[in-house]
């Protein structure tokens, strides 16, 4: 993301280091973008989310059972007011 040295409404984090994504996808974000976390369940990703709640981001948690594995899990939406959702 740093390499294209943009901004962008929807940043969507899904793979190893999460909690470095999610903590430099803020730097990128417009000021209407939000971030969305994948399997947010996870203890591992706790930083990301507090993280993200210091930064004033609001959080929307959706859950539902995982593709393939069949697990319950969960996704996050982190926005700000007057976001590009309009959530």
């Amino acid at each position: 993301i740093a390499s294209f040295q943009k901004k962008y409404d929807i940043v969507v984090v899904d793979g190893r280091r999460r909690n470095d994504c999610v903590m430099l996808a803020v730097d990128y974000l417009t000021t209407r973008g939000v971030v969305i976390l994948d399997n947010a369940d996870r203890e591992d990703y706790q930083p990301a989310k507090d993280f993200m709640e210091k930064k004033g981001f609001k959080r929307i948690d959706f859950w539902g059972i995982s593709p393939i594995v069949a697990i319950n899990t969960c996704t996050c939406v982190f926005y700000q007011p007057e976001n590009c959702l309009n959530i």
